[in-house]
Protein backbone atom coordinates (compact mmCIF):
# COMPACT_ATOMS: atom_id res chain seq x y z
CA UNK A 1 0.00 0.00 0.00
CA UNK A 2 1.37 3.34 -0.63
CA UNK A 3 1.38 5.97 2.44
CA UNK A 4 3.48 3.64 4.19
CA UNK A 5 7.18 2.23 4.09
CA UNK A 6 8.11 -1.83 4.74
CA UNK A 7 10.45 -2.22 7.58
CA UNK A 8 10.60 -6.24 7.66
CA UNK A 9 7.14 -7.76 7.72
CA UNK A 10 6.11 -3.79 9.54
CA UNK A 11 4.03 -1.49 7.37
CA UNK A 12 4.81 1.38 9.08
CA UNK A 13 2.47 4.74 7.42
CA UNK A 14 4.43 7.82 7.36
CA UNK A 15 2.46 9.91 9.35
CA UNK A 16 -0.28 9.82 12.25
CA UNK A 17 0.45 6.43 14.15
CA UNK A 18 4.15 7.17 14.12
CA UNK A 19 4.35 7.22 17.73
CA UNK A 20 2.32 3.94 18.32
CA UNK A 21 4.75 2.11 16.03
CA UNK A 22 7.85 3.28 17.80
CA UNK A 23 6.44 2.51 21.05
CA UNK A 24 5.50 -0.75 19.95
CA UNK A 25 9.13 -2.01 18.43
CA UNK A 26 10.68 -0.96 21.14
CA UNK A 27 8.79 -3.78 23.20
CA UNK A 28 9.23 -6.26 20.63
CA UNK A 29 8.57 -5.89 17.43
CA UNK A 30 9.18 -9.94 16.36
CA UNK A 31 5.98 -10.55 18.91
CA UNK A 32 3.82 -7.61 17.06
CA UNK A 33 4.55 -7.19 13.60
CA UNK A 34 1.95 -10.00 12.67
CA UNK A 35 -0.56 -8.59 14.39
CA UNK A 36 0.04 -4.93 13.45
CA UNK A 37 -0.18 -5.98 9.70
CA UNK A 38 -3.70 -6.80 10.31
CA UNK A 39 -4.77 -2.92 11.03
CA UNK A 40 -2.18 -1.99 8.03
CA UNK A 41 -4.24 -3.96 5.99
CA UNK A 42 -7.32 -2.91 7.26
CA UNK A 43 -6.59 0.59 5.90
CA UNK A 44 -5.02 -0.65 2.60
CA UNK A 45 -8.92 -2.70 1.98
CA UNK A 46 -10.00 0.89 1.69
CA UNK A 47 -7.81 1.41 -0.92
CA UNK A 48 -8.45 -1.70 -2.44
CA UNK A 49 -11.85 -1.21 -2.59
CA UNK A 50 -12.28 1.81 -4.46
CA UNK A 51 -10.20 0.02 -6.48
CA UNK A 52 -12.78 -2.93 -6.68
CA UNK A 53 -15.89 -0.89 -7.05
CA UNK A 54 -14.34 1.15 -10.50
CA UNK A 55 -13.46 -2.12 -12.09
CA UNK A 56 -16.58 -3.23 -11.38
CA UNK A 57 -18.56 -0.46 -12.77
CA UNK A 58 -16.65 -1.50 -16.06
CA UNK A 59 -13.78 1.48 -15.52
CA UNK A 60 -10.74 -1.09 -14.54
CA UNK A 61 -8.53 1.21 -17.46
CA UNK A 62 -9.23 4.30 -15.51
CA UNK A 63 -7.86 2.80 -12.35
CA UNK A 64 -4.61 1.40 -14.01
CA UNK A 65 -4.25 4.84 -16.01
CA UNK A 66 -4.52 7.03 -12.80
CA UNK A 67 -2.14 4.91 -11.17
CA UNK A 68 0.17 5.11 -14.29
CA UNK A 69 -0.06 9.64 -14.47
CA UNK A 70 0.40 9.62 -10.67
CA UNK A 71 3.32 7.59 -10.70
CA UNK A 72 4.98 9.78 -13.33
CA UNK A 73 3.79 12.92 -11.11
CA UNK A 74 5.07 11.69 -8.52
CA UNK A 75 8.49 10.87 -10.53
CA UNK A 76 9.15 14.78 -11.72
CA UNK A 77 9.32 15.34 -8.05
CA UNK A 78 12.61 16.42 -6.95
CA UNK A 79 12.62 14.09 -4.11
CA UNK A 80 9.51 11.39 -5.17
CA UNK A 81 7.11 11.01 -2.53
CA UNK A 82 6.71 7.08 -2.94
CA UNK A 83 9.78 4.17 -4.23
CA UNK A 84 9.37 2.29 -7.21
CA UNK A 85 8.85 -0.59 -5.25
CA UNK A 86 5.57 0.98 -3.70
CA UNK A 87 4.16 1.95 -7.05
CA UNK A 88 5.02 -1.67 -8.40
CA UNK A 89 3.12 -2.85 -5.38
CA UNK A 90 0.11 -0.46 -5.83
CA UNK A 91 -0.59 -1.63 -9.81
CA UNK A 92 0.11 -5.15 -9.15
CA UNK A 93 -2.81 -4.80 -6.01
CA UNK A 94 -4.80 -3.07 -8.93
CA UNK A 95 -4.02 -5.92 -11.48
CA UNK A 96 -4.93 -8.65 -8.92
CA UNK A 97 -8.11 -7.38 -7.98
CA UNK A 98 -9.25 -6.59 -11.52
CA UNK A 99 -8.39 -10.47 -12.01
CA UNK A 100 -10.87 -11.10 -8.72
CA UNK A 101 -13.37 -9.23 -10.05
CA UNK A 102 -13.44 -11.24 -13.18
CA UNK A 103 -13.10 -14.49 -11.29
CA UNK A 104 -16.47 -16.10 -11.93
CA UNK A 105 -15.66 -19.05 -8.79
CA UNK A 106 -15.36 -16.16 -6.61
CA UNK A 107 -18.46 -14.11 -8.21
CA UNK A 108 -20.69 -18.04 -7.86
CA UNK A 109 -19.03 -18.17 -4.20
CA UNK A 110 -20.37 -14.42 -3.01
CA UNK A 111 -23.67 -14.95 -4.58
CA UNK A 112 -24.32 -17.65 -3.17
CA UNK A 113 -23.50 -16.22 0.30
CA UNK A 114 -25.83 -13.42 -0.65
CA UNK A 115 -22.95 -11.27 -1.74
CA UNK A 116 -24.02 -9.42 -5.34
CA UNK A 117 -22.08 -8.54 -7.97
CA UNK A 118 -21.78 -4.36 -8.47
CA UNK A 119 -22.58 -3.95 -4.57
CA UNK A 120 -21.08 -2.20 -1.75
CA UNK A 121 -20.69 -5.69 -0.07
CA UNK A 122 -18.64 -7.08 -3.00
CA UNK A 123 -16.33 -4.69 -3.77
CA UNK A 124 -15.45 -5.41 0.22
CA UNK A 125 -15.04 -8.64 -0.01
CA UNK A 126 -12.85 -8.30 -3.23
CA UNK A 127 -10.53 -5.82 -1.03
CA UNK A 128 -10.91 -8.34 2.17
CA UNK A 129 -9.74 -11.53 -0.87
CA UNK A 130 -6.96 -9.72 -2.12
CA UNK A 131 -5.36 -8.01 1.08
CA UNK A 132 -5.55 -11.99 2.70
CA UNK A 133 -4.02 -13.66 -0.12
CA UNK A 134 -1.36 -10.84 0.02
CA UNK A 135 -0.83 -11.50 3.23
CA UNK A 136 -0.70 -15.36 2.69
CA UNK A 137 1.98 -14.70 -0.04
CA UNK A 138 3.71 -12.74 2.59
CA UNK A 139 3.49 -15.23 5.36
CA UNK A 140 5.50 -18.23 3.30
CA UNK A 141 8.00 -15.76 1.91
CA UNK A 142 8.97 -14.87 5.61
CA UNK A 143 8.57 -18.19 6.66
CA UNK A 144 11.08 -19.29 3.65
CA UNK A 145 13.56 -16.32 4.61
CA UNK A 146 13.62 -16.84 8.59
CA UNK A 147 14.23 -20.72 8.16
CA UNK A 148 17.07 -20.33 5.93
CA UNK A 149 18.32 -18.04 8.53
CA UNK A 150 17.56 -20.49 11.09
CA UNK A 151 19.46 -23.42 8.85
CA UNK A 152 22.42 -21.39 8.45
CA UNK A 153 22.67 -20.35 12.30
CA UNK A 154 22.93 -24.36 12.63
CA UNK A 155 25.22 -25.26 9.95
CA UNK A 156 27.87 -22.07 11.01
CA UNK A 157 31.36 -22.68 11.86
CA UNK A 158 30.89 -22.43 15.35
CA UNK A 159 27.71 -24.23 15.75
CA UNK A 160 29.58 -26.79 13.20
CA UNK A 161 33.04 -26.65 15.25
CA UNK A 162 30.75 -27.49 18.81
CA UNK A 163 28.73 -30.66 17.23
CA UNK A 164 32.23 -31.87 16.00
CA UNK A 165 33.39 -31.78 19.78
CA UNK A 166 30.40 -33.94 20.64
CA UNK A 167 31.16 -36.53 18.26
CA UNK A 168 34.89 -36.50 19.41
CA UNK A 169 33.61 -37.27 23.28
CA UNK A 170 30.73 -39.73 21.94
CA UNK A 171 33.45 -41.67 20.14
CA UNK A 172 35.79 -41.09 22.93
CA UNK A 173 33.09 -42.33 25.89
CA UNK A 174 32.75 -46.06 26.40
CA UNK A 175 28.96 -45.62 26.44
CA UNK A 176 29.38 -43.61 23.60
CA UNK A 177 31.72 -46.34 21.83
CA UNK A 178 28.83 -49.22 23.10
CA UNK A 179 25.72 -47.40 21.70
CA UNK A 180 27.85 -47.04 18.45
CA UNK A 181 28.08 -50.38 17.83
CA UNK A 182 24.74 -51.29 18.61
CA UNK A 183 24.27 -48.81 16.27
CA UNK A 184 25.93 -50.40 13.32
CA UNK A 185 25.38 -53.51 14.32
CA UNK A 186 21.10 -52.76 13.75
CA UNK A 187 21.87 -50.73 10.38
CA UNK A 188 23.59 -54.52 9.65
CA UNK A 189 20.69 -56.77 10.50
CA UNK A 190 18.74 -54.28 8.63
CA UNK A 191 20.82 -54.85 5.61
CA UNK A 192 20.77 -58.34 6.36
CA UNK A 193 16.74 -58.76 6.46
CA UNK A 194 16.84 -56.06 3.32
CA UNK A 195 18.56 -59.01 1.33
CA UNK A 196 16.15 -61.59 2.64
CA UNK A 197 13.28 -59.84 1.90
CA UNK A 198 14.27 -59.82 -1.97
CA UNK A 199 15.22 -63.25 -2.19
CA UNK A 200 12.15 -64.38 -1.02
CA UNK A 201 9.99 -62.39 -3.15
CA UNK A 202 12.38 -63.42 -6.60
CA UNK A 203 11.91 -67.44 -5.00
CA UNK A 204 15.39 -67.95 -4.75
CA UNK A 205 16.68 -70.54 -2.29
CA UNK A 206 17.43 -68.76 0.91
CA UNK A 207 17.99 -71.96 2.62
CA UNK A 208 20.83 -72.74 0.69
CA UNK A 209 24.58 -72.70 2.41
CA UNK A 210 25.94 -70.82 -0.71
CA UNK A 211 22.71 -68.24 -0.06
CA UNK A 212 23.18 -68.17 3.84
CA UNK A 213 27.16 -67.53 3.21
CA UNK A 214 25.86 -64.44 1.12
CA UNK A 215 23.67 -63.45 4.01
CA UNK A 216 26.60 -63.22 6.34
CA UNK A 217 29.18 -61.54 3.89
CA UNK A 218 26.12 -58.55 3.11
CA UNK A 219 25.69 -57.74 7.03
CA UNK A 220 29.60 -58.32 7.39
CA UNK A 221 29.92 -55.41 4.37
CA UNK A 222 26.76 -53.35 6.67
CA UNK A 223 28.58 -53.23 9.65
CA UNK A 224 32.06 -52.41 8.14
CA UNK A 225 31.08 -49.60 6.13
CA UNK A 226 28.87 -48.26 8.90
CA UNK A 227 31.28 -46.30 10.70
CA UNK A 228 30.54 -42.79 8.99
CA UNK A 229 26.89 -43.90 8.70
CA UNK A 230 26.77 -43.77 12.27
CA UNK A 231 28.99 -40.61 12.91
CA UNK A 232 26.89 -38.42 10.73
CA UNK A 233 23.73 -39.85 12.35
CA UNK A 234 24.75 -38.53 15.70
CA UNK A 235 25.60 -35.29 14.03
CA UNK A 236 22.17 -34.99 11.95
CA UNK A 237 20.76 -35.99 15.45
CA UNK A 238 22.52 -33.33 17.84
CA UNK A 239 21.50 -30.81 15.26
CA UNK A 240 18.15 -31.63 15.07
CA UNK A 241 17.88 -31.94 19.07
CA UNK A 242 19.23 -28.65 19.54
CA UNK A 243 16.49 -27.37 16.70
CA UNK A 244 13.82 -28.85 19.03
CA UNK A 245 15.27 -27.69 22.33
CA UNK A 246 15.65 -24.22 20.64
CA UNK A 247 12.54 -24.13 19.60
CA UNK A 248 10.80 -24.55 22.43
CA UNK A 249 12.52 -22.28 24.39
CA UNK A 250 11.73 -19.98 21.42
CA UNK A 251 7.99 -21.01 21.61
CA UNK A 252 8.02 -20.62 25.51
CA UNK A 253 9.39 -16.69 25.14
CA UNK A 254 6.34 -16.25 23.01
CA UNK A 255 3.75 -17.46 25.10
CA UNK A 256 5.43 -15.89 28.35
CA UNK A 257 4.40 -12.72 25.93
CA UNK A 258 1.12 -13.24 25.33
CA UNK A 259 0.25 -10.69 28.37
CA UNK A 260 2.48 -8.54 26.68
CA UNK A 261 0.26 -8.58 23.96
CA UNK A 262 -2.72 -8.75 25.39
CA UNK A 263 -1.42 -5.60 26.77
CA UNK A 264 -0.45 -4.09 23.14
CA UNK A 265 -4.52 -5.01 21.74
CA UNK A 266 -5.26 -2.72 24.80
CA UNK A 267 -2.96 0.30 23.45
CA UNK A 268 -4.46 -0.27 19.78
CA UNK A 269 -8.02 -0.40 21.22
CA UNK A 270 -7.45 2.45 23.41
CA UNK A 271 -5.64 5.19 20.27
CA UNK A 272 -8.03 4.00 17.38
CA UNK A 273 -11.08 2.41 18.91
CA UNK A 274 -10.82 -1.02 16.68
CA UNK A 275 -12.38 -4.19 17.84
CA UNK A 276 -11.55 -6.34 15.99
CA UNK A 277 -8.42 -8.12 17.22
CA UNK A 278 -9.34 -10.52 19.97
CA UNK A 279 -10.82 -13.19 17.67
CA UNK A 280 -7.07 -13.21 16.06
CA UNK A 281 -5.08 -13.50 20.02
CA UNK A 282 -7.09 -16.57 20.35
CA UNK A 283 -5.89 -18.09 16.77
CA UNK A 284 -2.12 -17.34 17.95
CA UNK A 285 -2.25 -18.77 21.52
CA UNK A 286 -4.11 -21.89 20.08
CA UNK A 287 -1.52 -22.07 17.29
CA UNK A 288 1.69 -21.36 20.03
CA UNK A 289 0.23 -24.18 21.97
CA UNK A 290 -0.40 -26.39 19.13
CA UNK A 291 3.19 -25.64 18.21
CA UNK A 292 4.81 -26.23 21.45
CA UNK A 293 2.78 -29.59 21.79
CA UNK A 294 3.93 -30.81 18.82
CA UNK A 295 7.81 -29.73 19.13
CA UNK A 296 7.41 -31.25 22.88
CA UNK A 297 6.07 -34.70 21.03
CA UNK A 298 9.20 -34.13 18.64
CA UNK A 299 11.61 -34.23 21.41
CA UNK A 300 9.96 -36.94 23.10
CA UNK A 301 10.09 -39.37 20.38
CA UNK A 302 14.25 -38.82 19.76
CA UNK A 303 14.70 -39.03 23.62
CA UNK A 304 11.86 -40.63 25.69
CA UNK A 305 13.26 -39.00 29.62
CA UNK A 306 11.89 -35.90 28.18
CA UNK A 307 8.01 -35.98 29.68
CA UNK A 308 5.75 -34.21 27.78
CA UNK A 309 3.99 -33.42 30.59
CA UNK A 310 6.35 -31.37 32.11
CA UNK A 311 5.64 -27.78 33.47
CA UNK A 312 7.19 -25.20 31.21
CA UNK A 313 9.73 -24.28 33.93
CA UNK A 314 10.87 -27.86 34.34
CA UNK A 315 10.72 -28.22 30.42
CA UNK A 316 13.14 -24.52 30.25
CA UNK A 317 15.20 -26.20 33.55
CA UNK A 318 15.55 -29.73 31.86
CA UNK A 319 16.88 -28.43 28.46
CA UNK A 320 19.62 -26.04 30.48
CA UNK A 321 20.81 -29.51 32.28
CA UNK A 322 20.77 -31.26 29.28
CA UNK A 323 24.42 -32.73 28.28
CA UNK A 324 23.92 -32.93 24.76
CA UNK A 325 21.98 -29.55 24.44
CA UNK A 326 24.10 -27.41 21.73
CA UNK A 327 23.72 -23.60 23.23
CA UNK A 328 25.86 -22.00 20.67
CA UNK A 329 24.21 -18.75 19.41
CA UNK A 330 21.47 -20.24 21.39
CA UNK A 331 19.94 -16.50 21.79
CA UNK A 332 20.19 -15.72 18.07
CA UNK A 333 18.75 -18.70 17.09
CA UNK A 334 15.80 -18.51 19.99
CA UNK A 335 14.95 -15.24 18.51
CA UNK A 336 14.46 -16.40 15.16
CA UNK A 337 12.62 -19.41 16.16
CA UNK A 338 10.19 -17.37 18.11
CA UNK A 339 9.53 -15.30 15.15
CA UNK A 340 9.00 -18.24 13.06
CA UNK A 341 6.36 -19.43 15.45
CA UNK A 342 5.11 -16.00 15.45
CA UNK A 343 4.67 -16.07 11.19
CA UNK A 344 3.02 -19.50 11.63
CA UNK A 345 0.41 -17.81 14.01
CA UNK A 346 -0.23 -15.42 11.63
CA UNK A 347 -0.38 -17.78 8.93
CA UNK A 348 -3.06 -19.57 11.09
CA UNK A 349 -4.92 -16.33 11.13
CA UNK A 350 -4.95 -15.70 7.78
CA UNK A 351 -5.77 -19.55 6.37
CA UNK A 352 -8.84 -18.92 9.31
CA UNK A 353 -10.22 -16.02 7.24
CA UNK A 354 -9.59 -17.75 3.59
CA UNK A 355 -11.13 -20.84 4.85
CA UNK A 356 -14.56 -18.75 5.47
CA UNK A 357 -14.56 -17.60 2.18
CA UNK A 358 -15.63 -21.71 1.09
CA UNK A 359 -17.39 -22.64 4.07
CA UNK A 360 -21.10 -23.69 3.42
CA UNK A 361 -22.28 -21.36 5.98
CA UNK A 362 -22.95 -17.52 6.56
CA UNK A 363 -19.64 -16.74 8.50
CA UNK A 364 -18.34 -14.79 5.20
CA UNK A 365 -21.09 -12.91 4.61
CA UNK A 366 -21.10 -11.94 8.37
CA UNK A 367 -17.65 -11.14 8.19
CA UNK A 368 -18.06 -8.56 5.91
CA UNK A 369 -21.06 -6.95 7.04
CA UNK A 370 -19.07 -7.11 10.19
CA UNK A 371 -15.83 -5.18 7.83
CA UNK A 372 -18.89 -2.41 6.46
CA UNK A 373 -20.11 -1.80 10.05
CA UNK A 374 -17.10 -1.23 10.89
CA UNK A 375 -15.82 1.57 8.82
CA UNK A 376 -19.24 2.94 8.95
CA UNK A 377 -19.46 3.32 12.79
CA UNK A 378 -15.97 4.05 13.90
CA UNK A 379 -15.05 7.73 13.78
CA UNK A 380 -11.90 7.33 15.22
CA UNK A 381 -10.58 5.02 12.53
CA UNK A 382 -11.93 7.54 10.08
CA UNK A 383 -10.01 9.99 11.38
CA UNK A 384 -6.79 7.95 11.69
CA UNK A 385 -7.08 7.02 8.14
CA UNK A 386 -7.76 10.56 7.17
CA UNK A 387 -4.50 11.28 9.13
CA UNK A 388 -2.12 8.76 7.19
CA UNK A 389 -3.21 9.43 3.80
CA UNK A 390 -3.98 13.38 3.97
CA UNK A 391 -3.06 13.98 0.14
CA UNK A 392 -1.98 10.36 -0.32
CA UNK A 393 -2.93 8.36 -2.93
CA UNK A 394 -6.18 7.34 -1.59
CA UNK A 395 -7.21 10.44 -1.54
CA UNK A 396 -6.55 11.17 -4.77
CA UNK A 397 -8.15 7.77 -5.98
CA UNK A 398 -11.06 8.54 -4.27
CA UNK A 399 -11.53 12.32 -5.60
CA UNK A 400 -11.03 10.61 -9.06
CA UNK A 401 -12.90 7.54 -8.41
CA UNK A 402 -16.11 9.12 -6.22
CA UNK A 403 -16.57 12.35 -6.74
CA UNK A 404 -19.94 12.08 -7.86
CA UNK A 405 -20.87 10.26 -4.58
CA UNK A 406 -18.98 13.14 -2.61
CA UNK A 407 -21.77 15.35 -4.32
CA UNK A 408 -24.38 13.09 -3.46
CA UNK A 409 -23.51 13.01 -0.19
CA UNK A 410 -22.68 16.51 0.43
CA UNK A 411 -26.56 17.01 -0.98
CA UNK A 412 -28.20 14.57 1.64
CA UNK A 413 -26.40 16.26 4.03
CA UNK A 414 -27.51 19.58 2.97
CA UNK A 415 -31.07 18.52 2.68
CA UNK A 416 -31.20 16.68 6.00
CA UNK A 417 -29.90 19.83 7.84
CA UNK A 418 -32.79 21.75 5.76
CA UNK A 419 -35.45 19.47 7.39
CA UNK A 420 -33.74 20.08 10.62
CA UNK A 421 -33.72 23.56 10.45
CA UNK A 422 -37.97 23.29 9.61
CA UNK A 423 -38.63 20.88 11.83
CA UNK A 424 -36.93 22.81 14.64
CA UNK A 425 -38.99 25.93 13.58
CA UNK A 426 -42.39 24.35 13.37
CA UNK A 427 -41.22 23.18 17.28
CA UNK A 428 -42.35 25.41 20.34
CA UNK A 429 -40.76 27.27 22.15
CA UNK A 430 -39.38 26.52 25.70
CA UNK A 431 -42.48 27.39 27.81
CA UNK A 432 -44.60 27.86 25.23
CA UNK A 433 -48.14 26.01 25.25
CA UNK A 434 -48.42 23.40 22.79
Amino acid sequence: MLGGAKIGSLRVPFTGINGLYKDIRTQDVLAHAAEYNREADKISRASYRSMASEIMNGRAQSVHNVLDNMEKQDSRREDPQYTQEAWDAQKKAARGIEQLVKNKDIRAQLEKKGIQFGTTRYATAIADIYTLQQQSRENTDAHNRMAQEINSAYLSEDFSAAVEERVKEFNDDPLGKRSKYEARKEIARKAREAELARAKEAEEDVESAEFKAHLDLIEKEAFDNSDQTVEDNVRNNLRIRARYENKLLGLLKVKGQQNTIEDWYNIVAEFTGLKALRPDARTIRDNIEKQIKETKAALHKMDSSFDEDMSDGDVINWINNDEDYIGVDSENIQQLESALSMVGAESAVTEKYISTLWEDNDRYSRKIDAIIKAEDDNARLDTMINDVYAGDVVTHLYDVFSQEDKEAAKQRKKEALEKARAASAEAPSIGEES
